[in-house]
């Protein structure tokens, strides 16, 4: 194959080990549970032979690895940064009752189990990436054309993308 995957080594926990993926190590925070409280949350990663830095969100681990790979210029696309909850909980989990949150209908599976995102953390870490970026000169936009994500700067989409013409 020409191609390859790139996750942190804590996928192999969920059952992944397919042979086609590089896994970098995985760099937990201190706590799960209350990562904010840690001043030093989240840290970031620029180079994946250390590490994988965990932030709460997959877009935290993309922005790590865009830097790694050399990247100048990151562009967000379809963060919406907000989430419907379904009105199924079980403990600290809720229930799948059909998807609304993400880009394809089956991301999840009826009655998958799923734990409500945490806004707060999340928004940490995208300052987090933000200011490392800029730091190094990297720029990071979030051209996402419905969002509520306000840690980047917008940039608007059609623009940056516009349709072609015949």
């Amino acid at each position: 194959k020409d191609s390859f995957k790139l996750f942190p080594a804590n996928m192999r926990d969920f059952g992944y080990h397919e042979a086609d993926t590089v896994f970098a190590p995985f760099l937990p925070p201190k706590s799960f549970q209350e990562p904010l409280s840690d001043p030093d949350f989240p840290d970031f990663s620029t180079d994946l032979s250390h590490g994988i830095c965990w932030g709460s969100t997959i877009v935290y681990s993309q922005i790590q690895m865009a830097v790694h790979m050399g990247c100048t210029e990151i562009v967000l696309i379809g963060v919406d940064h907000s989430y419907a909850l379904p009105s199924v909980k079980q403990g600290n989990y809720y229930l799948h009752e059909g998807e609304i949150n993400h880009f394809h209908p089956d991301y999840r599976s009826t009655g998958e189990k799923w734990h409500q995102p945490n806004l707060d953390v999340l928004e940490v870490s995208y300052a987090r990436a933000r200011d490392t970026c800029a730091a190094r000169g990297i720029s990071v936009v979030n051209a996402s054309r419905k969002t509520a994500l306000d840690v980047f700067e917008r940039a608007d989409f059609d623009t940056l993308f516009p349709p072609e013409t015949p």
